[in-house]
Parts: structure tokens; sequence; C-alpha cells
């Protein structure tokens, strides 16, 4: 029985090694599959509403956060991370056509985020967050659209790297975003994004 409560009382302590107030940054950067692809065409002279679909090549991510824990394990962190994706094709409706383009997006996402601290051991973490996401469509007058609201759910894995100052992890994470609108003459494209996106990370706390 004692071997029991000393165990558990240093899994307590391994737990609560991130103390209230402790700050921390991560680098990320990796590869972004983009899973949301559907444009919405409406013509509203002819009443008429298209699905297509854009075929999107993975691309890759790159950012950034700077977190707080509020209590041990637990964190709040300010995320921005822009990703992109080549667009090779759209088609739907009988009709399909070969494009050449790159969507770009950048995420402003506020996380929250349970990261024990576990010395000597691998520290998984899962997190979800709310923000905004700006990206690089324009309108038929080459004005950019809107930012839109976005989710994401990521998790990940961080371990030691002696003789580096930090910890080098993996993450994986998915984002949606409300549909992007831009508006023509007498059309209205709806643009759903979303995605996939791994990463390696690296991580330190202060």
């Amino acid at each position: 029985m004692k071997s029991i409560i000393a165990w558990a009382g240093a899994a307590a302590t391994a737990l609560s090694a991130a103390q209230a107030g402790d700050t921390y940054i991560q680098l990320h950067a990796g590869v972004f599959q983009q899973t949301a692809d559907t444009v919405e065409a409406q013509d509203d002279v002819f009443n008429v509403s298209v699905d297509f679909d854009a075929e999107a090549d993975p691309g890759f991510a790159l950012g950034g956060a700077i977190g707080r824990y509020i209590f041990p394990a637990v964190a709040v962190e300010g995320e921005i991370t822009y990703r992109n994706a080549n667009i090779d094709s759209l088609s739907g409706g009988g009709f399909e056509t070969s494009v050449d383009d790159n969507l770009e997006t950048v995420a402003l996402m506020l996380n929250g985020v349970v990261r024990p601290s576990l010395p000597l051991l691998p520290q998984p973490y899962v997190g979800v967050g709310v923000g905004f996401v700006t990206s690089n469509i324009e309108d038929e007058d080459g004005d950019n659209v809107g930012g839109e609201f976005a989710y994401q759910v990521k998790a990940g894995v961080s371990i030691d790297v002696l003789p580096t100052p930090g910890r080098i992890g993996v993450e994986v994470s998915y984002l949606q975003t409300s549909d992007f609108n831009a508006e023509g003459d007498g059309v209205d494209i709806d643009w759903s994004y979303g995605g996939v996106t791994g990463m390696v990370t690296y991580f330190k706390r202060f």
C-alpha cells in the first residue's frame, strides 16, 4: 500500500510540474491537406446553384504559439499559422476545368490546451480552439473577401531531445471555417475550407 501511495504522490507531483503562471512558446511546421473544398456558385439572375469540387494538392503549414498555464497542466495560448494548398481543378454539374491557383490562409486562434508535464517522459497534449481565418480569395473586382470564424481540434506529443533546451514533438490538427463568400455580377460564390495539418513542433517552457 505504501508503494501505491508513493507512486500516486510522485505522479501527482509530475502532473503539476507545470505551474500556473508559467509561459511557453511553440514553433511548428509541416504538411497541410485541404479536405473541405466545395465551391458553390449561385446565379441570382437565373436562380441556378451548382456545387463544384476543388481538387487541392497537399501544401505546407508554418506558425507558432505563445501559451500560459492558468492551472497546473491547463493552458491557454494564442496561435498564428499560415497554410497553403494548390488548387489544380474544378469539377461539377457536368463541367470540369484545370486551374492553377494557390489558396493561402492565415489562422489566428485562441486555444485551450491540456498539457501535463511529465519529466523525462513523452508529454501528450490535446486542445481545442476558436478564431479567425483570412484568405487570399478575391472577388471579381480583385478585392479580398472577408475573414471567417474558425474552430480547430489538435493533439500532439513531445519528448526531451538533449542537449536542446526544449522539446521536439509532432502534432496533428483539424481546422474548419465558415464558408468564404465572394460576390460577382449576379453570382455568389461560397467556398468551404478546412483540412488536416501534420507538423513537427518545438516546445520551450519558461
